[in-house]
């Protein structure tokens, strides 16, 4: 459960990032530009590629754990399943008119 709070909060940071760098470029058009507008699209964007960024990480982040199932999964269905065919093996013979070795004589 704890995974899916972690992934359902990217769209909110890419949102967030982009409203920061949207805001702090109008400041900083208005304290040093006298609004022409050039920074606030400079902080959008930066805000934007910030966002982005997070989500690719995020990504990355979901890849590997999922690799990561993906592989104790694996590793644990062949471990079942050579116990499986050793068990098979035991009871079935490999010439069919031999008995099986686990049944009385």
């Amino acid at each position: 459960m704890k995974k899916y709070g972690r992934y359902g909060t990217v769209g909110l940071e890419l949102v967030l990032s982009m409203g920061v760098g949207f805001f702090a470029g109008q400041w900083i058009d208005k304290r040093y530009f006298g609004n022409k507008g050039y920074a606030t699209m400079v902080g959008f964007f930066f805000g934007l590629a910030a966002g982005f960024r997070n989500l690719w990480r995020v990504a990355q982040i979901a890849t590997r754990e999922a690799d990561g199932e993906t592989e104790r999964e694996r590793e644990g269905t062949f471990e079942y399943q050579d116990e499986y065919l050793e068990i098979a093996r035991k009871k079935s013979p490999a010439d069919p008119t031999e008995k099986p070795k686990d049944e009385p004589k």
